[in-house]
């Protein structure tokens, strides 16, 4: 299974001739954008995969970005119980991030990721050559969850990340292999006693509470690592607002964005519905690990970087949504928000 984007077909065809050669192939195409990442996209692949003979010795091949390995990985558990899966990421992000984990999930209406499941693939295939025709922004979004795994669990590869990263890109194979190297070494060290997340990979979340708000605001026109990355600027404010991190630490978050030729500011389509943020705040997928009053919200924060601050021995602080919405607007008035989308025009 794949999506329509232009820069995968040549590849698509190259992974179907090989395994034409060994067992016959149907491709599948579920198109692009998050408007696809839905239940019913999951129910008409799993209906076209009967249809061309699906059986339960059938593997389900996912080839493209986070969304195709999402809604992949979802259907291989769902069909006839669970069938085999690889997942052939191509994009960095899908690299760095979404397939190291088990998690296979949708969106339902408001809520990133609402229906899902844990399923382990068969085999992972990561080919850094992919990434050569991929646009700026999507080495970015990529980006911004490496800036996460290093700030949360490899402060030491900062400095690495920081003489590595250039704002115009234009990376060699070589330096994009090594930011998926340190993404997959962060990762999987927390992952491998919690592959649930549910304890300490609870830390993978930073970054996600606001970011995945303002992607459900943005009606899929934000990209998953724009919005962690905006994310993790109202997460380091919120921070030093409750006394854990200190100025430079929320400088350092801004440097390592920038460094990625990351903007800083909100999308101009999303100012707009700013107000909005309190009531799709409510909804974090991360409520319920903690008693928190109705008007706390559930965040991964940190007191340094590779140090998050824990409650019942979770990485999770309840926070009133009020503070959560002064930092936000803290984060992104001009004087906080550094460049402004205007400053990078189509960076998002």
């Amino acid at each position: 299974m794949t999506s329509d984007e232009p820069w995968l077909s040549g590849f698509v065809e190259l992974v179907a001739g090989r395994l034409r050669a060994v067992a016959p192939v149907a491709r599948i195409t579920i198109g692009r954008g998050d408007g696809v990442k839905t239940l019913a996209t999951v129910g008409r692949v799993c209906e076209r995969a009967v249809e061309c003979g699906a059986t339960r010795a059938t593997v389900l091949v996912a080839i493209g970005g986070g969304n195709v390995g999402n809604i992949t990985g979802l259907c291989a558990a769902l069909l006839f119980r669970g069938i085999r899966l690889i997942q052939v990421p191509t994009t960095l992000l899908a690299m760095s991030d979404v397939v190291l984990s088990l998690k296979q999930g949708v969106n339902i209406t408001g809520v990133r990721n609402g229906l899902g499941t844990y399923y382990a693939p068969e085999l992972i295939w990561a080919d850094p050559r992919t990434l050569e025709t991929l646009p700026a922004a999507e080495i970015q979004g990529g980006q911004a969850e490496i800036i996460k795994n290093a700030l949360i669990l490899a402060p030491g590869q900062i400095p690495v990340l920081l003489k590595l990263f250039r704002p115009g890109g234009g990376y060699l194979p070589g330096e994009l292999t090594a930011m998926i190297d340190l993404a997959i070494s962060a990762k999987s060290a927390v992952l491998r006693d919690d592959a649930k997340e549910r304890n300490a990979a609870l830390v993978l979340e930073y970054g996600h509470t606001v970011g995945h708000a303002l992607e459900v605001l943005a009606g899929g026109t934000l990209s998953h690592g724009f919005g962690v990355a905006l994310g993790m600027r109202v997460a380091a404010r919120v921070a030093r607002r409750l006394g854990m991190l200190d100025d430079a630490h929320v400088d350092l978050h801004d440097q390592l964005l920038s460094a990625a030729g990351l903007p800083l500011g909100l999308p101009e389509t999303l100012a707009p519905r700013a107000g909005e943020l309190a009531g799709q705040l409510c909804r974090d997928n991360k409520r319920g690990y903690l008693r928190l009053d109705p008007s706390q919200i559930p965040m991964v924060l940190l007191s340094a970087p590779g140090v998050p601050a824990l409650t019942d021995g979770i990485p999770l602080t309840g926070v009133d949504a009020d503070l959560v919405l002064a930092e936000f607007q803290a984060a992104f008035s001009p004087r906080g928000a550094g460049a402004r989308l205007a400053d990078a025009p189509g960076a998002w």
